[in-house]
């Protein structure tokens, strides 16, 4: 189910006999595009139904089900805030940089791949000001916010170093920077388009994710290779509110369009293996 196949891949080498058995050990395949489709057929596999990406669905329920986080609220505040989710190390190269130098209204939160107490901590020490999560004045009696120093009351950066809530922060966010195309590969973008406001990753790593080259064509994403591009690209959103607006009308009507897919699936499955 939401299988997505490319050239490059085994089954479709010349050597790839072996793989290409696999494929037809499957009663029936559903792809996400067209040109999965296709490649399949070209090897004689033809038991496939183009059914588009379940998870669509799922991010769709999620942005319509997102609980309120009033922690987020208060430290956004009345500023633009950029999310950056999923970060990696060669993620934060590129943005420690590029928020240093950022001198306009901006408030930032930043979710890392992994809460890692150490790593957080050196990447706070790279930064102007930052705070914790669990550490923020939102979360403090009143008591203990009037010992927290000066920078702390009001951070322009915060680390979320907790689980579970990151797909909820994409509620209050004006931009989103999603990590992981720099290493192993780029995460979800598709919860925070749900949301609808403009998306930024790294490269090369794309590719594997028929979303993200979708949302760079219909130019509502933006790939960056240094913290230089990101400063370039990111500047034109937040001057332009109308710039900022469209990119983000864009990715709603993009999850919209495919919604769909898991009844498809199911209906197929009903009907075929009558269920």
């Amino acid at each position: 189910v939401s299988a997505i196949f490319r050239p490059n891949q085994l089954f479709f080498k010349s050597y790839g006999g072996f793989y290409r058995k696999m494929l037809f050990c499957f009663d029936h395949i559903f792809v996400q595009n067209q040109a999965s489709q296709q490649l399949l057929a070209r090897v004689g596999c033809t038991s496939v139904t183009l059914a588009g990406d379940t998870r669509l669905d799922r991010v769709a329920q999620i942005a319509q089900q997102a609980r309120p986080l009033p922690e987020i609220a208060a430290f956004k505040g009345n500023d633009p805030l950029l999310v950056v989710g999923s970060a990696w190390p060669d993620d934060m190269e590129r943005l420690i940089p590029f928020l240093n130098r950022w001198a306009h209204p901006l408030k930032v939160l930043i979710a890392p791949h992994e809460i890692n107490p150490a790593q957080i901590e050196i990447w706070r020490k790279q930064l102007r000001d930052s705070v914790l999560f669990t550490e923020s004045a939102s979360r403090r009696s009143e008591a203990d916010k009037k010992q927290l120093p000066p920078n702390l009351k009001n951070p322009n950066v915060m680390f979320l170093d907790t689980v579970g809530m990151l797909a909820a922060t994409y509620q209050y966010a004006d931009f989103v920077y999603i990590g992981g195309a720099f290493g192993d590969g780029l995460h979800n973008i598709l919860e925070p388009a749900a949301f609808g406001m403009p998306l930024f990753f790294g490269k090369p790593h794309y590719d594997k994710f028929q979303e993200a080259h979708d949302l760079l064509a219909l130019g509502a994403a933006t790939s960056v290779g240094t913290a230089h591009e990101l400063e370039e690209v990111f500047v034109k959103v937040y001057q332009q509110l109308d710039e900022r607006q469209r990119q983000a009308a864009i990715c709603r009507a993009y999850i919209q369009h495919h919604l769909g897919a898991t009844e498809k699936v199911l209906r197929a499955v009903r009907e075929d293996f009558c269920i």
